[in-house]
């Protein structure tokens, strides 16, 4: 019997930041890994004949003196492994040359990836990503979520707000945790395959801890 991925869970942590007058000042959107997750596997890519470039939700190049390498970064269609610079390739690479070549520009904090398929088969594929993100595939790197680094992630998974660098800084914040359910896996139409794959997990329990400093 062959096996596909079921699904796949998103987990954001959204922060309303509001001044004293209770007027909403700002909205972060932040994605994080339940505990002991160390790989993304089958994160849902919904690449268009319009949007051919997707960030993944979390950095997932490495970063070391001698460049930015997204070599541990998997792209699939419908299950099947995509081959880099054919079918699928980086979009900030400094060697623009050699499309194989997994080197990316230094100092990027997004790891956009670049479908090259042409129209026809985009439409009739599901795409997904596989990679470990940064922040715990180098632990000792600084990963910032936003250009302005006032978003942490931290090697034990936590994230760290820096909200002294907002231009106006909240009087108070509310956080919460979105979840969303994804299919990551096309329907099967062969009359040999063994079942159905259009389904997606459930979650049965979370727990979300936070703790504050001020």
């Amino acid at each position: 019997m062959t096996t596909y991925p079921s699904g796949y869970i998103e987990y954001d942590i959204v922060k309303k930041d509001y001044n004293g007058t209770g007027v909403l000042i700002n909205t972060t959107v932040l994605p994080i890994l339940p505990n002991g997750i160390t790989i993304i596997s089958g994160e849902p890519l919904f690449f268009t004949p319009t949007a051919k470039t997707i960030p993944l939700r979390f950095v997932g190049h490495s970063s070391d003196l001698s460049g930015s390498n997204g070599s541990t970064v998997q792209i699939y269609r419908n299950n099947v492994l995509l081959v880099i610079g054919v079918d699928w390739d980086f979009l900030d690479r400094s060697n623009l040359v050699d499309p194989t070549d997994t080197t990316l520009q230094t100092g990027l904090n997004v790891t956009n990836i670049e479908i090259l398929h042409d129209d026809n088969v985009i439409s009739t594929g599901i795409y997904t990503a596989y990679y470990p993100p940064r922040y715990l595939l180098n632990p000792e790197s600084n990963v910032f979520f936003d250009f302005a680094q006032t978003i942490l992630y931290l090697p034990n998974g936590g994230i760290e707000f820096k909200i002294d660098q907002l231009v106006e800084v909240p009087e108070t914040s509310n956080v919460f945790l979105k979840i969303a359910i994804r299919n990551n896996s096309y329907v099967l139409t062969s009359a040999s395959d063994d079942f159905l794959t259009n389904l997606t997990p459930k979650v049965s329990y979370y727990k979300l801890f936070y703790s504050e400093v001020t």
